[in-house]
C-alpha cells in the first residue's frame, strides 16, 4: 500500500512552490478591451448621470455601460487630453498640453479658454475653488472665471496643484520647498517639505483632511502634523522595484504603479492589500476612479479599463506546474487549509496567507476531492484506476473503483461510493466492496435518521434500505445530495432542489422561489445555510428564513460557470472556468445602491424626437423609447420594468441588454411612459416619466366635429327641404295627373260624344234596326265602364289600352257606317304598361276634326313601335288636315282647343318631369301640291316592362 503511493506521489514543500506567495489579484474584468485597445487613459471622472468620462491620447471618450463614444473639437491642437475635473454645477472640464481648456456641455467638447504660448507647460493641473473660479497651474498659477483671467503667483517654473475632499487647493513647485494653500484670493504659506536638489517628484494628496506627500525617488511618504510647519516622515515603503511612482489617491485608496507593469494598492496608512504583493502585473496603469457604487476603475495604457467591483475577492492566476494545468476540484480540511485538484491530477495545498505547495503529484485529472470531517479523511480520486487516497495520512486504499464521483460517510468503517460503474458499500477496514446498484452513479448520501441510502444515477434517483433499491417516481435526475438530521436536500438537473424527510418530498425550491437556475451543479450544507452552485453563479439559501442571497459576477466572480466550491467559516473558495477565487462571505453585502436610470432617446417614426417636445401628430405613432441604467457593478443583475399607460396593463420586464421599448401604431390620445431599473436585491430606481399626446387628425378634432355636425345638420335640413319640395312637386304632379285623367275622362265622356252616341242609338231604334242598336248600346256601356275603371290607374297594360281604343273606334264606325275604316299595327309590342288614356284623346281628335268633315272614305291607322326607352305611337288619318279643321272651328266660333288634347299635353309635361326621357308629341301635316292629305301625330310614351 505504502510503496504504491510513493511511486505515484511526491510531497513538495517550498522547493516545489508555485511561488513563495502565490500570485494574487483582485477580481476584475476588462471593459473596452477591444474598443480601447492601444488607447492610453490619462484621467477619469464620473458625471452626475453616472457616465464614465475618459481623457485619453485619442481625445475625450464617454462610456455609459453600453458603448464608448468619442468627442473632439475642430480647434483642438492636440488630441491627448488630461485633468478631468468638474465645477460646482457639475460641468466637466479638461485640457491638453497646448494650453487649451475645454468645457463638456451636452455631449460636446467646447473650447473654453486658451493659455498664451508664454504660459504653456508640459506640466499642467487645474481645479475649481470654493468660489467656482478655475485655478490653473503651468509655468505659473493663474485664475480664470467668466469675466477675467489674472496671475495669482509670481513663482516661475513647473507648478502643481492638489485638492482635498473639502475642495481646499494646495500649491507647490519644483523650484520651492514650500507648499501654499489658496484662500480664495491668494496663496498663503502652509508648510515646508523635504527639498531635493535633484528635483525629485513630489505628489500631494489628502486623506481624512490630512495632507500627505510622496517622494518618488526614495518612495518616502510624508505627513503634515497639525502642530508643525514641516512635513514629517510618515512611513517608508520598501518597494521591490526602483521604478515605482505614485499615480493617484482617492479618499481611502492609493494606487502605486510600476513603470514595468503592475502595482500596489494600499490605504493612505500604507496598509497594502493582497499580502503586500504586486497586483495586475500584466498592465501599465494610468489613473484610478472610485465610482458611486464604490467600485474601482483603473485606466490602463493601451489595454482598456480594469473594473474591480470588490476588493474582498482574491483571484489566483492559472497553475503553472504543468503547461495548461487548471484547477478543477477543491476542498477545505478542518484547519482551513485548502486543497486544489488539477486537470493533470496534481493536488496543491493553500494556506490562509495564500502560500501554496505541490502536495501530491499524479498523472490523471482529478475526479474527486472531498474532505470527510467525521473521519478526518481528505480523499482524492482520479481517472486512472479509481483508487482512494487519504491525503492527510498519505495512504492509499487498494480497493479499485472506476472513476469515483462521490463518497459518503456512514460510520468510521463504512462508506457509500458512487462511481461510473455503479453504487457501492465500501468497508474501509476490511476493504470489502458490496455492489448495491449496477447503474452509473454520480452522487450519494446516507440519511442517518431514516437509515436510508441515496444514489443519483443516470437512470434516476434511488433509495436503498434493507438490501433493496427503490426508484423514485416520477424519475428524478439528481446531481448532488446533502442533508442533516432532519432533512435531505437533493439537487436536480431540471427541477431545482427537493427537500425530503425520509422518502417524502416536503418542498421544491425552483426559479419560481428565487433560484436563478433549476440546473443544480453542487450543494453544500453548513448549519442552516444551503450553498447552491449552478450555471448562473452561487446562491445561499437560508433553510430557516427561506431567504436567498446570490453571489455571481456582479459581486466579482470571474464567471458564473461554477466547477467546484467549498466554504470554511466566512471564506468561500470557488473554481470557475476562469480560475480560482476566494472571497469573504461577510463582505458580500446586499446591493443597497439605488440604480440610476435615464431615458436616453425617443424615436418617432425611426427619427430622433426631442425629449422636450410632447405633442405628436396622428401619423407620428410609431414610438421607441431607449433607456440606460448606470450601475456598472451590478449591470448583469439589473433588469428594467416599463409600461405605457393605456397600452400595458402590467409592468413589462426586460434584461439589462434589452434597453428599449417599441410601440407601433399607437392610436391618438394621452400617454405616459414609465421606466425604472431594479437590482438583484429588489432596490428600485425612481420611475422616469415621459408624458405625451398624439393629436387626432383634423377630422377627429372638436372644431371639425362642430363643422361636420353643422354641415350635416345643414345637409339634412337641405335634404329634407328638398325632399319635401320634391314630395310637394310629386304630389302636385299626381294631382295634376289625376286632374288630367279626369279631364281626359270628361273629354271622352263629353256631352257632344254622348249626344252623338245617343242620337246614333235613337236612329237605329227608329229605323227598327234593333240588333244594331243593341250592339251599339253594349259597346258604348263597355267603353264607359272601361274608361271609368282605367282612369284611376298609374300604368295600364298595353292590351287594355288597345281594347279601349278599339271600342271607341268601333262605336265611331257604327256611326259613320261603311265610310270609316281603322287599323292598329302593334309591331310585336306586348308585355308592357303605359300611362292610361294617352292615345285615345288623339284618336278622338283625328275623328272629330279630321275625318268628320271629310267626304268619301275615312281611315285612321295607329302604329306602335318600341325601343329601349320609349313607346312610339303614330296616329295617321286621311282627314281634311289641321288648316281646314281650324277654319271650320273659326266659322263656328270655337276658339278653344279640344279639352282632351289640352289635358293630355299637360300630362306629357308631368310625365317628362317624372321619367326624364324624350317624351311628348309632334304633329305633321300631310300635303301634296298644296292639297291636304291628312295629319300624322307621333306620341313618345314612357313604358314599364311587365316581366
Amino acid at each position: 500500500m505504502q510503496n504504491w503511493f510513493k511511486i505515484y506521489s511526491v510531497v513538495y514543500i517550498w522547493c516545489c512552490v508555485l511561488g513563495q506567495n502565490y500570485a494574487q489579484d483582485p477580481s476584475y474584468r476588462i471593459i473596452g478591451e477591444e474598443e480601447l485597445s492601444g488607447t492610453d487613459i490619462y484621467s477619469m471622472i464620473q458625471d452626475t448621470a453616472h457616465n464614465i468620462w475618459l481623457a485619453t491620447d485619442k481625445s475625450l471618450c464617454k462610456y455609459d455601460g453600453y458603448e464608448f463614444q468619442y468627442f473632439s473639437n475642430s480647434k483642438q491642437k492636440r488630441k491627448s487630453l488630461f485633468g478631468l475635473t468638474k465645477d460646482h454645477s457639475n460641468t466637466l472640464f479638461c485640457f491638453n498640453l497646448s494650453g487649451q481648456i475645454f468645457k463638456i456641455d451636452q455631449d460636446s467638447l467646447h473650447l473654453y479658454y486658451e493659455l498664451p504660448d508664454s504660459l504653456v507647460s508640459n506640466n499642467m493641473t487645474m481645479y475649481f475653488d470654493h468660489n467656482n473660479n478655475l485655478l490653473v497651474s503651468s509655468n505659473t498659477i493663474f485664475l480664470i472665471n467668466d469675466s477675467l483671467q489674472k496671475m495669482v503667483s509670481n513663482n516661475k517654473g513647473t507648478s502643481f496643484l492638489s485638492q482635498n475632499e473639502q475642495g481646499t487647493i494646495l500649491y507647490h513647485s519644483l523650484a520651492s520647498d514650500s507648499a501654499y494653500l489658496w484662500d480664495g484670493e491668494q496663496f498663503n504659506f502652509y508648510c515646508t517639505f523635504p527639498h531635493n536638489p535633484s528635483f525629485s517628484y513630489y505628489s500631494f494628496f489628502s486623506f481624512q483632511n490630512e495632507w500627505y506627500c510622496f517622494e518618488q525617488n526614495s518612495h518616502t511618504l510624508y505627513k503634515k502634523e497639525a502642530s508643525k510647519t514641516a512635513m514629517q516622515l510618515a512611513t517608508q515603503y520598501n518597494s521591490p522595484s526602483s521604478s515605482i511612482i505614485y499615480r493617484q489617491q482617492t479618499s481611502d485608496k492609493i494606487l502605486y504603479t510600476d513603470h514595468n507593469g503592475g502595482g500596489w494598492l494600499s490605504t493612505p496608512k500604507d496598509q497594502l492589500f493582497y499580502n503586500n504583493q504586486k497586483i495586475l502585473r500584466s498592465y501599465r496603469f494610468g489613473r484610478m476612479l472610485i465610482d458611486k457604487e464604490k467600485s474601482i476603475w483603473i485606466g490602463t495604457l493601451g489595454k482598456g479599463l480594469l473594473f474591480i467591483p470588490n476588493l474582498d475577492i482574491t483571484t489566483y492566476p492559472p497553475l503553472v506546474e504543468n503547461e495548461g494545468e487548471t484547477p478543477i476540484k477543491l476542498a477545505y480540511n478542518k484547519t482551513g487549509n485548502l486543497y486544489i485538484g488539477s486537470s493533470t491530477g496534481n493536488v496543491y495545498q493553500f494556506d490562509s496567507l495564500g502560500s501554496s505547495e505541490l502536495f501530491l503529484r499524479l498523472t490523471f485529472p482529478s475526479v474527486l476531492l472531498k474532505y470527510i470531517p467525521e473521519s478526518n479523511l481528505l480523499l482524492s480520486n482520479n481517472t486512472q484506476k479509481g483508487r482512494l487516497f487519504n491525503l492527510l495520512s498519505k495512504t492509499t486504499y487498494p480497493a479499485t473503483f472506476s472513476s469515483i464521483k462521490d463518497i459518503c460517510f456512514i460510520d468510521r468503517q463504512r462508506y457509500l461510493i458512487a462511481s461510473s460503474m455503479g453504487a457501492y458499500l465500501y468497508d474501509l477496514k476490511t476493504e470489502k466492496i458490496t455492489k448495491l446498484i449496477a447503474t452509473r452513479s454520480n452522487c450519494t448520501y446516507y440519511d442517518h435518521s431514516h437509515q436510508l441510502s441515496w444514489f443519483g444515477t443516470t437512470n434516476g434517483l434511488f433509495s436503498f434500505k434493507n438490501g433493496r433499491p427503490k426508484k423514485m417516481t416520477p424519475t428524478v435526475m439528481a446531481s448532488n445530495i446533502v442533508g442533516d438530521i432532519q432533512h435531505t436536500w437533493i439537487g436536480t438537473t431540471t427541477e431545482g432542489i427537493l427537500k425530503l424527510s425520509g422518502s417524502k418530498i416536503l418542498d421544491k425550491i425552483t426559479i419560481q422561489k428565487g433560484l436563478y437556475s433549476n440546473n443544480i451543479k453542487k450543494l453544500l450544507l453548513k448549519g442552516h445555510l444551503l450553498y447552491i452552485a449552478h450555471d448562473k453563479g452561487i446562491q445561499v439559501y437560508n433553510t430557516e428564513t427561506k431567504s436567498i442571497k446570490t453571489i455571481n459576477t456582479t459581486d466579482g466572480l470571474l464567471s458564473n460557470k461554477i466547477a467546484d466550491f467549498d466554504v470554511f467559516g466566512q471564506e468561500l473558495s470557488v473554481i470557475t472556468n476562469k480560475g480560482l477565487q476566494q472571497l469573504q462571505l461577510d463582505k458580500i453585502l446586499p446591493n443597497s445602491t439605488i440604480p440610476y436610470i435615464e431615458l436616453t432617446t425617443i424615436m418617432v417614426n425611426d427619427s430622433i424626437w426631442p425629449k422636450d417636445a410632447f405633442e405628436l401628430e396622428y401619423d407620428q405613432n410609431q414610438i421607441t423609447f431607449q433607456f440606460k441604467a448606470k450601475a456598472y457593478r451590478h449591470l448583469n443583475s439589473l433588469k428594467y420594468l416599463y409600461k405605457l399607460d393605456h397600452v400595458d396593463k402590467d409592468w413589462v420586464s426586460t434584461s439589462y441588454l434589452n434597453n428599449e421599448a417599441k410601440y407601433p401604431f399607437l392610436p391618438t390620445g394621452q400617454y405616459t411612459f414609465r421606466v425604472k431599473a431594479i437590482n438583484e436585491d429588489g432596490i428600485s430606481s425612481p420611475v422616469t416619466l415621459y408624458s405625451f399626446c398624439i393629436n387626432p387628425p383634423f377630422w377627429q378634432t372638436w372644431w371639425f366635429y362642430i363643422l361636420v355636425s353643422g354641415s350635416l345638420v345643414g345637409a339634412v335640413s337641405w335634404f329634407y327641404q328638398r325632399r319635401a319640395k320634391k314630395q310637394r312637386a310629386e304630389h302636385k304632379q299626381k294631382q295634376e295627373l289625376l286632374s288630367s285623367k279626369l279631364t281626359a275622362l270628361k273629354s271622352q265622356m263629353n256631352p257632344h260624344f254622348i249626344f252623338n252616341a245617343l242620337n246614333s242609338i235613337q236612329a237605329l231604334i227608329l229605323t227598327e234596326k234593333l240588333e244594331d242598336a243593341y250592339t251599339y248600346i253594349v259597346k258604348f256601356s263597355n267603353l264607359v265602364r272601361r274608361t271609368l275603371n282605367y282612369s284611376d290607374k298609374d300604368m295600364l297594360d298595353i292590351d287594355d289600352e288597345i281594347i279601349l281604343i278599339e271600342l271607341y273606334l268601333e262605336l265611331e264606325k257604327l256611326r259613320f257606317r261603311k265610310d270609316f275604316e281603322y287599323t292598329i299595327v302593334r309591331n310585336g309590342v306586348e308585355d308592357i304598361k303605359i300611362p292610361p288614356m294617352l292615345i285615345q284623346p288623339f284618336v278622338e281628335n283625328a275623328v272629330k276634326h279630321g275625318l268628320l268633315h271629310k267626304k268619301g272614305p275615312k281611315s285612321i291607322t295607329i302604329t306602335l313601335e318600341q325601343d329601349d326607352s320609349v313607346l312610339a305611337c303614330t296616329i295617321l288619318d286621311n282627314g281634311i288636315g289641321r288648316k281646314q279643321a281650324q277654319a271650320i272651328k273659326d266659322r263656328q266660333k270655337k276658339a278653344h282647343e279640344s279639352f282632351s288634347v289640352q289635358s293630355t299635353q299637360t300630362r306629357f309635361q308631368i310625365l317628362q318631369e317624372i321619367y326624364k326621357g324624350d317624351l311628348g308629341l309632334t304633329y305633321e301635316d300631310l300635303e301634296e301640291n298644296g292639297v291636304a292629305l291628312g295629319t300624322k301625330v307621333i306620341l313618345q310614351i314612357p313604358f314599364e316592362e311587365m316581366y
